[in-house]
């Protein structure tokens, strides 16, 4: 038996089709969560465009607030650049709260924990999803 054909054959299989890719998987991970009321929203974009529209993200999720950390995981993501906004909706309203002076009144995070006045922008808070695990800490403040 030549062994030239089955470890051709075997290479073959443990290698992507041609034209596609591997995808990443993204642990979201949520630090600082105060209280079990209300729901933490989240938002995880790829592109610049629905980043700073607010439309289109890739995944939202709604997650019931849990005391202290907890962690979503996203599979099957195309290796790239994303963006996350998150906030804490204490009152279940859907929306941040923004109080009298223009700032949320309710803990909100970025992607790679960005601070400062207004919204995070793209070209600091997106980071690099690549093949295999990936990880976002998101400190709700």
């Amino acid at each position: 038996m030549k062994i030239w054909p089955v470890l051709a054959m075997a290479a073959l299989l443990a290698t992507p089709a041609f034209g596609q890719t591997e995808t990443g998987t993204l642990a979201i991970e949520f630090t600082g969560v105060k209280g079990r009321k209300g729901t933490v929203i989240a938002a995880l974009f790829d592109s610049r465009a629905g980043y700073d529209a607010d439309k289109t993200p890739v995944r939202l999720f709604r997650l019931p607030a849990s005391e202290g950390n907890f962690t979503v995981t996203v599979g099957g993501l195309p290796p790239g650049r994303y963006g996350i906004k998150a906030f804490h909706d204490r009152d279940d309203s859907g929306t941040i709260t923004i109080g009298p002076v223009g700032l949320p009144t309710e803990p909100y995070a970025f992607s790679n924990n960005i601070r400062g006045f207004g919204p995070a922008p793209w070209k600091k808070a997106n980071f690099a999803v690549v093949p295999g695990p990936n990880l976002q800490r998101l400190k709700l403040m």
